[in-house]
């Protein structure tokens, strides 16, 4: 069982990022076990309804980018939040940074749910997972694995890599590869890892190449949080064959499913037919890209993912 390392208000620059402004009242900087190591969160609450919504980030991304809005809509509706930085990244633990693995991801999450079922006043059973991009295909894969998930919410889910790989050029997919196998040959020699940015223009070598994927910084981190926005090259070859979708019917709890009609980053269609396949499985469309839902799409995204919050851990 992950312990708590403090939970105490003060400034999430405690850590690792200093020179960031304090938190407001009722949130808190909070700690737990990974692993061999530990993951960094804030905790919105307490709440009145025994419900506590765990939020996890895409790939690079930290829980200071965009996560925050959609928590503090759900804290003012009386749940209780938990958001927080995987390892290797923003204020967690881990070496070398800028490194994601699956497999860890999956532990982090894993480790954050059974954290928030620790919180005062939290009911074991009320536990919603909720995830953007990466994050997203990783509720997939929590959800049908995890007992006592009360309700999943999937924004833009990475749900299926080959699929995802579709939107990249075949030449474009090759450059990358290169890049992938020299930081895994890096890795493997106990060298530094060989990084890629998170975004680049079309056509350049990194995680995500296009006009949609530069937007992210002005969608998501509006005030200038300091982001190193660079992740690990093999992440690529990992990414390639992960396939969370194809757990969604084994997901016995309600599923929300996100899903801008333009998004370019994710395969739509496979994020749809992974809706279809969760047994309860429900899909918001919305117009605009992958990051709409922090910003145009925003109120329309936020209401309805809280309308189905509160509809499925109160039947």
């Amino acid at each position: 069982m992950p312990s708590q390392v403090k939970e105490e208000e003060t400034s999430p620059g405690g850590l690792t990022n200093p020179g960031v402004q304090e938190l407001p009242s009722g949130v808190r900087d909070i700690s737990f076990s990974s692993g061999a190591g530990y993951c960094a969160g804030w905790h919105y609450g307490p709440g009145s309804t025994g419900t506590c919504i765990v939020m996890a980030p895409g790939v690079g991304a930290l829980k200071e980018l965009g996560l925050p809005r959609f928590a503090e809509r759900f804290a003012a509706a009386g749940h209780d939040v938990l958001i927080f930085d995987f390892r290797h990244f923003g204020q967690s633990g881990g070496e070398p940074r800028q490194v994601a693995e699956i497999s860890k991801f999956r532990a982090d999450f894993s480790a954050a749910t059974d954290f928030a079922r620790t919180l005062p006043g939290i009911q074991r059973e009320r536990i919603v997972l909720w995830g953007m991009s990466f994050g997203g295909g990783l509720v997939f894969d929590l959800a049908a694995r995890l007992d006592g998930i009360a309700a999943a919410v999937a924004q833009c889910p990475m749900s299926d890599g080959p699929a995802a790989s579709r939107n990249v050029p075949f030449g474009l997919r090759g450059r990358i590869a290169i890049h992938a196998l020299r930081d895994r040959a890096a890795a493997l020699a106990g060298r530094p890892p060989h990084h890629i940015a998170l975004a680049a223009p079309a056509g350049e070598v990194a995680m995500r190449s296009s006009a949609e994927a530069m937007g992210a910084p002005a969608a998501i981190n509006p005030l200038g949080y300091p982001w190193p926005q660079l992740c690990a090259a093999r992440f690529m070859l990992e990414v390639a064959s992960y396939r969370p979708g194809r757990e969604a019917a084994a997901i016995d709890c309600p599923l929300l499913v996100v899903a801008p009609v333009e998004d370019n980053i994710i395969s739509v269609p496979a994020a749809l037919e992974a809706a279809e396949r969760a047994p309860q499985g429900e899909v918001l469309s919305l117009p605009g890209d992958h990051y709409a839902p922090f910003g145009e799409s925003f109120e329309v995204a936020a209401r309805a993912q809280l309308e189905f919050i509160d509809r499925s851990v109160r039947r």
